[in-house]
């Protein structure tokens, strides 16, 4: 967990000022056609889940329309996080539904 923070927080530091949020990340990608966050949410999931893999935990093969429902079960449960930058949204999802043993 405190891997995922500081992660989380790295991530959050580097974003530059006009990050895209959640919720406007969601409503571009929400019919799948816009092929730039098709392959920005791909690219996302793949370089957590090839950190994970370094760890040796385990690797889950995961498509973007996949990361985008993890993301919006996370956010409903969560709605505080919709203005938060799609990158730490991400992080925070893939650790609620893919919990460390």
């Amino acid at each position: 967990m405190r891997t995922t923070l500081i992660a989380a927080a790295l991530i959050a530091a580097a974003l530059p000022a006009y990050a895209e949020g959640t919720k406007e990340f969601l409503e571009k990608y929400s019919n799948g056609e816009d092929l730039v966050s098709r392959v920005y949410l791909k690219g996302m999931g793949d370089g957590i889940s090839a950190y994970n893999a370094r760890k040796r935990t385990y690797r889950v093969g995961i498509v973007d329309a996949q990361y985008a429902l993890i993301i919006r079960n996370f956010v409903a449960k969560y709605p505080n996080l919709t203005d938060a930058p799609i990158e730490v949204t991400l992080i925070f999802a893939l650790e609620d539904a893919f919990p460390c043993k």
